[in-house]
C-alpha cells in the first residue's frame, strides 16, 4: 500500500497591517507498506518519509538570503524538517491459538533546522528501538500474561545560538526494559496489570506500574478507571519551538532530570437508542501529578526562557463531558464540553497557571451523509474561555490574582464538504469561517530584534478566514 500527501501555501499576506506575513508552508509525505502473511508468520513492514519547509516573517524577507544584512536588518522565520523512518512488525504463531510472539523494530533519522531573526537551532535525532513480546494464557483464556523486552538507542546532537550565546546539546540514551503484563477477563469485569522496569545508564532504574479496570455496570453502561506512572525524557528546543520568536534569551538549569509523573483516571459511558437512532454520552475525570517536570518559565523575568527542574507542586485536571445522537436520518450531532485546571509551582515558589492552555472549552459538531454515501458535510463550531497568557514587558494589568488573561475566543468554526465516487473524493472547505482574528498579536513588531519583541503570546487565530479543496484517490 502506498499513501502520498502533498500540501503548499504559497501566498504572502499580512492579515495584521504590522508588515509581517504568515507562513508559507510546502509539505510533502509519504508511506510505503508491505504485508507478509503465512501460516505461522504475519509481518508488516515499511518506510516512510517526510520534507517540510515554514517560512515567515517580515515582508521583504528572503529564505534564501538568511543573513539578510539589509539596513536595517528583517526579521525572518525559517522551519525545515527532514525525516526518514523505516519499520517493521513481525508475529509468530503456535498450535494454540493464545500464544503468540511478536517484533518490532524501527529506525529514525530526524534533521530539522530552525532560524528566528538572530536565533538559530540545528537538530538531529538518531533512534532504533526494537521491542520483543511473548503472550499466552494461564490455566483459561480469562486469564492471560504478556512479557517481554525492549532496547532503544536514542542520540540528539543539538545547537541552540544566539548573538554571542552558543548551546550545545549532545544525549545519547540507551535504555534497556522488561516488561510484564497480566490480563483478567470475567463476565463484567476487565482488569489489566502492567509493570514495567527500564534501566538508563545515567539515571539508573525507572519503575512504572499501570493498572486499568472496566466493569460493565449494565448493557449499556460501562464504567473505566486507570492509574499509572510514567517517565520521560524532556528535549527543550524541539519541544518547544512555537515560543522562540521573541526577544528573550535562553537559560537552561543544571542536570535536568528525567520528567516523571503519575496519572490518575475514571470515566463513565452510556449509550442508548430513541427512535431506533444510537446515541451517547461519555463523562470522564484525570488528574496528573509530577513528581518531576522540566519547567519552561516564562513568567519570572519577562527578558528570558527558563527551563529548570520542578521544585515544588505541578498537576493538571481534566474533566470533559461529550454527547452525540443521531437526531434524523443521516444527521449526526456531537456536542462536548472540557474544563482543565493545569498548576505549577515556577521558581519564585509561586504557583501559576500553565500559560496559553484554555481554562474551557467548548465544541458543537454536525454532520450529514446522503443516504448513498456520495456526499458528506461536516460543520464545526468551537469556543474556547479565557487563557493564561506569560508576562511579557508590555503585559496588560493582570486580575485580581495577578495573573494576565486573553479575551474568549468565540465561535470559530470550520466546515467541509465531500462528494466521493469509486476510489476518488473531492472535497472543499473552510476554517475560522467567522474571520475572527486576535487583534495585535505581534508586540513591537517594529522593532524585531529589540528584547521588547515578541511574536509568541499568539492565542487565536492570526490568519482570517481560509479556503481549501482537494482530491483524494484510494489505491485498492
Amino acid at each position: 500500500m502506498t499513501m502520498a500527501h502533498a500540501s503548499t501555501q504559497m501566498m504572502e499576506q499580512d492579515y495584521n497591517k504590522d508588515s509581517f506575513w504568515t507562513h508559507c508552508c510546502n509539505t510533502l509525505s509519504g508511506i510505503h507498506r508491505w504485508k507478509y502473511q503465512g501460516d505461522k508468520l504475519e509481518s508488516i513492514f515499511g518506510v516512510k518519509a517526510l520534507y517540510e519547509t515554514r517560512t515567515g516573517g517580515q515582508i521583504g524577507f528572503d529564505p534564501d538570503k538568511p543573513t539578510n544584512s539589509g539596513t536595517p536588518p528583517l526579521y525572518g522565520i525559517q522551519v525545515n524538517a527532514n525525516r526518514y523512518e523505516a519499520f517493521a512488525k513481525t508475529g509468530f504463531f503456535f498450535p494454540e491459538p493464545y500464544r503468540s510472539i511478536g517484533t518490532q523494530v524501527t529506525g529514525i533519522y530526524h534533521q530539522q533546522d530552525m532560524q528566528f531573526g538572530d536565533k538559530n537551532y540545528t537538530g538531529n535525532q538518531t533512534m532504533l528501538w526494537a521491542n520483543f513480546i511473548y503472550q499466552s494464557r494461564i490455566v483459561n483464556c480469562d486469564h492471560e500474561f504478556k512479557v517481554g523486552g525492549s532496547w532503544l538507542y536514542d542520540r540528539y546532537d543539538e545547537q541552540y545560538s544566539s548573538g554571542d550565546t552558543t548551546l550545545t546539546q549532545l544525549r545519547t540514551d540507551i535504555v534497556s526494559g522488561v516488561f510484564g503484563e497480566y490480563t483478567y477477563k470475567g463476565k463484567k469485569t476487565t482488569l489489566v496489570a502492567g509493570l514495567r522496569t527500564d534501566y538508563h545508564p545515567t539515571w539508573g532504574l525507572w519503575v512504572n506500574p499501570r493498572l486499568h479496570l472496566r466493569y460493565q455496570v449494565a448493557p449499556n453502561s460501562v464504567l473505566r478507571a486507570a492509574a499509572g506512572r510514567g517517565t520521560r525524557i524532556a528535549n527543550i528546543f524541539a519541544e518547544n519551538a512555537n515560543i522562540f520568536a521573541n526577544g528573550r534569551t535562553v537559560t537552561i538549569g543544571n542536570n535536568l532530570r528525567p520528567e516523571t509523573a503519575w496519572n490518575y483516571g475514571i470515566s463513565w459511558v452510556q449509550k442508548w437508542q430513541l427512535a431506533e437512532r444510537e446515541g451517547y454520552l461519555t463523562a470522564d475525570a484525570f488528574r496528573t501529578d509530577f513528581t518531576n517536570q522540566v519547567i519552561t518559565d516564562l513568567y519570572s523575568d519577562t527578558q528570558s526562557i527558563g527551563f529548570y527542574n520542578l521544585e515544588g507542586a505541578s498537576y493538571a485536571n481534566s474533566v470533559q463531558v461529550e454527547a452525540g445522537y443521531e437526531v434524523l436520518k443521516g444527521w449526526q450531532v456531537r456536542i462536548a464540553y472540557k474544563a482543565d485546571d493545569a498548576q505549577t509551582t515556577y521558581n519564585d515558589g509561586k504557583k501559576r497557571p500553565v500559560p496559553f492552555q484554555a481554562r474551557q472549552k467548548a465544541l458543537l459538531n454536525v454532520a450529514y451523509k446522503t443516504p448513498d454515501e456520495h456526499w458528506r458535510f461536516d460543520f464545526t463550531t468551537q469556543w474556547h474561555g479565557k487563557r493564561p497568557l506569560p508576562f511579557t514587558a508590555n503585559s496588560t494589568a493582570p486580575d485580581d490574582n495577578g495573573q494576565d488573561y486573553s479575551r474568549l475566543l468565540i465561535g470559530s468554526g470550520l466546515g467541509q464538504v465531500t462528494y466521493a465516487v469509486g476510489q476518488w473524493e473531492f472535497y472543499v472547505g473552510g476554517e475560522n469561517l467567522n474571520n475572527f482574528m486576535q487583534p495585535n498579536p505581534i508586540i513591537n513588531p517594529e522593532s524585531p530584534f529589540s528584547s521588547q519583541f515578541d511574536a509568541t503570546n499568539i492565542w487565536g487565530p492570526i490568519m482570517g478566514a481560509q479556503a481549501y479543496g482537494g482530491i483524494r484517490f484510494s489505491l485498492k
